[in-house]
């Protein structure tokens, strides 16, 4: 079983689907087939997605038309259609065999895209994380992907940051935290004092809870050995 093929992969392809009658629409729907039956798509992989729920290979495709679009090599009469320029025929007339980001900016529109783009002065986190995303869509990721990925690296470090933040903490302070967080999975209510530490002393990390309802008040203890 194959991957889905990049964006990158499929331009040429999809350029040459739409270039195949010179002035002739091709809708998105076609492309879409299209692009199952020239890659022999699998079920599994056209029902493949992203974290949107968009299938993916479809994504990919639309992605290649964006930045074929950008350079002027195919047009939009309107949305969900397309249809190859002259500069378009010209690229194919060359014989071209792969095309990506890099070569497509030898048009002056396609550069403009780009830095359009990336208008904004960034901070020095947004500017590794753009590094790292400006890498990986060179590589053939699409736009979504890169965000996903940017995403689960910023999410990684804001754990790693919290948990290096609360072992620099004193064992009181933990032991509030945890009840914290024990009140909002559902022990105990909204009011204030529902929740309580028992004083420290050494309990192997003991600490109480006092659950207050409107019918009884309950305590519950919790220790280190419980898991928490």
């Amino acid at each position: 079983m194959m991957a889905v093929p990049k964006y990158d992969e499929m331009m040429v392809p999809v350029l040459r689907r739409i270039g195949a009658e010179p002035g002739a629409v091709v809708t998105s729907k076609q492309l879409r087939r299209f692009v199952v039956e020239h890659w022999g798509l699998s079920d599994s992989e056209t029902a493949e997605t992203i974290s949107s729920g968009f299938e993916r290979y479809a994504n990919n495709m639309l992605w290649a038309c964006t930045y074929l679009k950008q350079a002027k090599c195919i047009e939009s009469p309107k949305r969900g259609t397309y249809v190859i320029t002259d500069r378009g025929l010209e690229l194919l007339a060359t014989g071209v065999e792969s095309l990506d980001r890099q070569s497509l900016m030898r048009y002056p529109e396609f550069c403009d895209f780009l830095n359009w783009s990336r208008k904004g002065k960034p901070s020095a986190s947004q500017s590794m994380i753009n590094e790292s995303s400006q890498s990986a869509v060179e590589e053939g990721e699409s736009p979504e992907d890169v965000i996903e990925g940017a995403f689960r690296s910023i999410e990684a470090a804001l754990v790693s940051d919290i948990l290096e933040a609360i072992m620099q903490q004193s064992p009181a302070f933990f032991e509030r935290l945890v009840v914290q967080l024990l009140l909002a999975m559902g022990y105990g209510d909204s009011f204030d004092e529902s929740g309580s530490v028992t004083p420290l002393s050494n309990d192997g990390a003991s600490m109480a809870l006092s659950a207050r309802t409107s019918s009884a008040l309950k305590t519950s203890t919790f220790r280190q050995s419980d898991g928490i």
